[in-house]
């Protein structure tokens, strides 16, 4: 078997990310454009919905975002009534967030309009799915690995 040019493996990885990007974009956007909802704060709604995020600290972790970004992100939900944030009383610099009631009711209505993608996937072939959830996990090992090489040549 003749081995890939490292060059044109990138090559066609790039283009695949950026026709993802959009892709995704073009399905997702719409849908939250009728909540008037940006795509981190879906991601932060469901995050904390599934106590997958549970303060502030995990924004910045899971959203590689500076304290004061995911502070003004946070606070600006709260606001919009998405969210509750709430100040620890053994430790004040740990804020923990929870869904609001409004925020759930936004997440239950996105789900119910992504319903259609999952109807249209339960249609795909069982091994095409397989192939695609193989070929994802490999990519992200190779990302994985990439970082631990960047982190030991530091």
């Amino acid at each position: 078997m003749r081995k890939i040019d490292a060059n044109i493996f990138i090559t066609h990885l790039w283009a695949i990310f950026f026709n993802t990007k959009n892709n995704i974009h073009r399905i997702i956007e719409p849908i939250l454009h009728t909540e008037n909802i940006t795509t981190p704060q879906t991601f932060i709604l469901f995050a904390v919905k599934q106590h997958y995020i549970k303060n502030i600290s995990g924004v910045c972790r899971e959203m590689n975002i500076n304290q004061g970004n995911a502070s003004t992100m946070c606070k600006k939900m709260e606001q919009a009534g998405l969210i509750k944030r709430e100040r620890s009383t053994e430790d004040e610099r740990i804020v923990t967030l929870s869904i609001t009631e409004k925020g759930d009711e936004i997440l239950n209505r996105l789900k119910q309009k992504m319903d259609m993608f999952n109807e249209y996937c339960n249609e795909l072939p069982e091994e095409h799915m397989k192939t695609v959830i193989k070929g994802l996990n490999q990519f992200e090992e190779i990302l994985k690995n990439f970082i631990f090489y960047c982190e030991g040549i530091k």
